[in-house]
């Protein structure tokens, strides 16, 4: 099982090479996204029992976004002509893949992996199992 969380803030950013005919420019907004995601995933590993292990990783996750994002126009004055409607969320299902490392470190199981949820996010985490 596979339970995992993406969080970025808010940033900033700006377009000034895009024009418009009446001198005015699509320049500036802001954008933040956060993204949920439950999924199965497994391993197969050529070592299950050694101290140092590679392994491979696959699965399937259910990912929730929401994103927050607007924009606007400015006019060939400097004045905010009108604004872009702030962003939404959506759901979809995406391929997890990925490779990693398994060591025993005194008799603590440490992992360090790439993962990537396909088209959508990509990971490199150092962590330990956690066993139920």
């Amino acid at each position: 099982m596979r339970l995992g969380t993406f969080w970025a803030p808010t940033q900033r950013y700006s377009v000034p090479s895009v024009l418009f005919p009446d001198g005015g420019s699509f320049v500036e907004g802001v954008g933040r996204t956060t993204v949920l995601d439950f999924g199965v995933t497994g391993s197969i590993t050529p070592w299950p029992g050694g101290r140092v292990s590679p392994y491979v990783v696959a699965g399937l996750a259910a990912l929730q976004t929401w994103t927050h994002a607007s924009a606007y126009y400015r006019s060939a004055d400097g004045t905010a002509a009108w604004f872009l409607p702030p962003g939404s969320g959506g759901h979809n299902i995406r391929a997890i893949v990925g490779a990693g490392l398994r060591v025993w470190v005194s008799g603590r199981l440490l992992q360090l992996e790439a993962r990537e949820l396909r088209g959508s996010l990509s990971a490199v985490t150092l962590g330990t199992a956690v066993h139920f």
